[in-house]
């Protein structure tokens, strides 16, 4: 057991405070010889009482012993164990949401990327135990909340969510896929990817990522948000429809083929847009075979005693401080 759990602060605390004592006895003389070079003995007596020096020599061991006791609190002094009991996750979900300018189509009321947060606010009510992280994607994959069980600050990512949101436009599938297997990848336990989108990917690569996937064992759950009539893509930055490089006027379609190939071949589940509860509700059944484990690790931890010694340096002050307004104050 190391009877500190920051020994070096310790050490720089320490070493600091020998400094600090070696240049108030060099100061101390100093004075000293100053003093006694311009007054008299009998004088200097007169002016200094003894009881005066024997307050400050009393002022100054209390002020140097609690800055002691707090440079050995700021060193995390520990002993004797504590027992902590936490939750052992044996599921990392991954929630990848596209937000390509094609998720602002109306196909699905009221628009495609706001049914993605209708139906992930109703998720996550049902995904209590597991630890989340919530990924947006479009040419480029980024994070936008790390893994976590707080489901209030997944909530609050989900919120700020809006199409077009990130700096590199198109849609790019397979770089999603691969950001989440990474980032998943150095955590124990069952990994489950849920990507919501619709479908178009202009990568090109997604056969090698499935195969990634399958060499991690990351279950991909795919969600198909639109029609496979399609609609028009209004961008609200230009105020006119997307056109492609021919100038013709891009509906953008759901493409379920891509999305059923990888929820096959990773062995995850393909789940159609109908209504936030539905996807919510599948999602929750398909994870719940592979449910948490609810066992508690038991941690043994040395106990923090810094406390301790704050307490007393505190009241080390404090007694200097009521024997300095004694002694000015009383009558």
């Amino acid at each position: 057991m190391e009877l500190f759990r920051y020994q070096t602060n310790l050490f720089y605390g320490i070493a600091g405070f020998i400094v600090l004592i070696i240049v108030y006895i060099q100061l101390l003389i100093r004075r000293e010889r100053i003093t006694t070079s311009i007054f008299d003995e009998n004088i200097l007596s007169q002016i200094l009482p003894e009881n005066l020096k024997n307050l400050r020599r009393t002022r100054d061991i209390l002020i140097f012993t609690a800055l002691f006791f707090m440079i050995i609190a700021s060193s995390g002094p520990q002993w004797g164990i504590e027992y902590q009991e936490k939750p052992h996750y044996s599921a990392n979900i991954a929630i990848v949401v596209d937000t390509s300018l094609s998720m602002s189509a109306k196909d699905i009321k009221p628009s495609r990327l706001q049914s993605v947060q209708l139906s992930l606010k109703s998720l996550i009510d049902g995904l209590q135990g597991y630890r989340i992280s919530l990924l947006a994607f479009e040419d480029k994959a980024y994070i936008q909340c790390p893994l976590t069980d707080d489901l209030d600050a997944i909530s609050y990512f989900i919120d700020n969510l809006s199409p077009n949101m990130l700096p590199y436009p198109g849609t790019n599938i397979a770089d999603a896929i691969q950001t989440s297997i990474e980032y998943l990848s150095p955590y124990p336990g069952e990994k489950d990817i849920i990507l919501f989108t619709d479908g178009e990917d202009h990568s090109g690569k997604i056969d090698d990522v499935i195969s990634n996937a399958v060499k991690e064992k990351a279950r991909i759950i795919t969600v198909g948000v639109g029609t496979t009539q399609g609609d028009l893509i209004y961008d609200e930055e230009t105020k006119e429809y997307k056109k492609d490089s021919s100038g013709k006027t891009v509906i953008s379609k759901l493409d379920e083929e891509t999305l059923i190939k990888i929820a096959q071949k990773t062995e995850g589940k393909y789940i159609k847009y109908t209504t936030p509860e539905f996807v919510s509700s599948e999602i929750v059944k398909f994870l719940a075979k592979a449910k948490m484990s609810t066992e508690k690790e038991r941690a043994e931890n040395y106990k923090n005693r810094y406390q301790y010694f704050l307490i007393i340096s505190f009241l080390l002050i404090l007694i200097e401080f009521i024997i300095m307004e004694d002694y000015y104050y009383k009558p």
